[in-house]
């Protein structure tokens, strides 16, 4: 193998290469070497292109054949200029390809980021998502933008509304406020303002009632266990309708049996436990039934009537969590019927009954009313 020089381009290359690398001449079995210079030459010459001499010996037909190889020339030459810009060709349109897709995918994710991004705004009650949208997208369609700023306009009235209604402190303006805006950026504000008015109010009427509206329209309010430990205090306190109720029931209870001389009325109403009756210290039951037998033990008594004033005075104690025991005082008179009417009297009583957590009677006292302007 030996190394010459391309007869068309001068490009040192090997004698046993397939082309030129340069030019893209054939060069294994179509390359031969001039008698005369020494240099590579193309077979197909006649004439050798360094030395200009003959290169098979005279022909008579020499000088066209240099004629040939001289028209010949320039053909090789376009076509091997043409093979070395394939390459570059090539390059240029996959270059072109590549940013055409680039493009395209730019201008398809824009557009499906500015889509998202519409969404959003269109939801949303934020006057700044807005105005964000209408600044990083200024050229969305107009049907976009036109409705971007519609909703801004829109947003931007109910906010100058709402530093009138703010500016009111008014309950029934915020109520109703919040009622025409539920999803208002203010909802949060809107209730702790109601909270505190409705907080106030309760303090200021210091009732159950009152209490417990504000439990039942804030049960997660600021204020809640404030609201329930004042309930508590209050119950302590203060002897609520259900338990007075209870207690007049009670003493109803135990005079109507007494009434009726009814035993198991009676007893029924008593506790186990009792710790005074009529003067009696931890008397039984059977004390307190001797006591009405008694009563019916009068020589010509025919009936026996009590009948109680509704004059309560009843005050309570906390015995235990949420259990409290009563003291109740009130008036009553007894009539006593005889089967000699004019024996008849009526007799009038100051009356002290102890209740029980259980609504039952531990202790009584009757004291009877000598004047009857006590």
């Amino acid at each position: 193998m030996a190394v010459i020089s391309c007869p068309e381009c001068g490009h040192q290359v090997s004698d046993k290469a397939p082309t030129c690398p340069n030019c893209g001449v054939e060069i294994v079995g179509k390359v031969t070497q001039c008698r005369h210079c020494g240099k590579a030459v193309l077979v197909e010459d006649s004439v050798c292109r360094h030395c200009g001499k003959a290169i098979s010996g005279n022909k008579p037909d020499a000088q066209a054949n240099v004629r040939q190889t001289l028209q010949n020339k320039p053909q090789r030459r376009k076509k091997q200029e043409s093979n070395s810009l394939k390459p570059y060709v090539i390059i240029v349109i996959l270059t072109l390809l590549i940013s055409l897709f680039g493009l395209y995918y730019y201008k398809s994710n824009k557009e499906k980021r500015e889509e998202t991004a519409y969404e959003m705004a269109m939801r949303s009650t934020d006057p700044t998502l807005l105005q964000n949208f209408l600044n990083n997208f200024a050229d969305a369609s107009k049907e976009h933008i036109d409705s971007i700023k519609a909703r801004l306009d829109y947003l931007n009235m109910i906010d100058d509304e709402w530093e009138n209604v703010r500016a009111m402190k008014s309950k029934t303006a915020l109520q109703d406020y919040l009622a025409k805006y539920p999803g208002t950026n203010h909802k949060g504000e809107i209730e702790n303002m109601l909270d505190s008015m409705d907080w106030e109010q309760a303090v200021k009427s210091n009732n159950n009632d009152m209490y417990q509206q504000y439990i039942n329209e804030h049960p997660y309010g600021k204020h809640a266990d404030d609201a329930r430990d004042k309930i508590s205090e209050l119950k302590a306190k203060t002897v609520q309708p259900e338990e007075r109720q209870m207690i007049v029931q009670l003493m109803r209870k135990f005079f109507i049996s007494v009434n009726k001389h009814d035993e198991n009325g009676l007893l029924s109403t008593l506790s186990p436990q009792m710790t005074s009756f009529i003067g009696l210290s931890n008397p039984t039951e059977m004390d307190v039934k001797r006591w009405m037998d008694k009563l019916y033990s009068k020589e010509g008594v025919s009936e026996i009537i009590w009948r109680l004033n509704n004059d309560y005075i009843i005050n309570k104690r906390e015995v235990g969590d949420d259990a409290y025991e009563y003291t109740a005082k009130f008036s009553a008179s007894e009539d006593i019927k005889y089967t000699d009417n004019a024996k008849s009297v009526t007799e009038h009583y100051h009356i002290t009954a102890n209740i029980t957590p259980d609504g039952e009677l531990s202790a009584m006292s009757i004291n009877k009313i000598i004047n009857s302007n006590e």
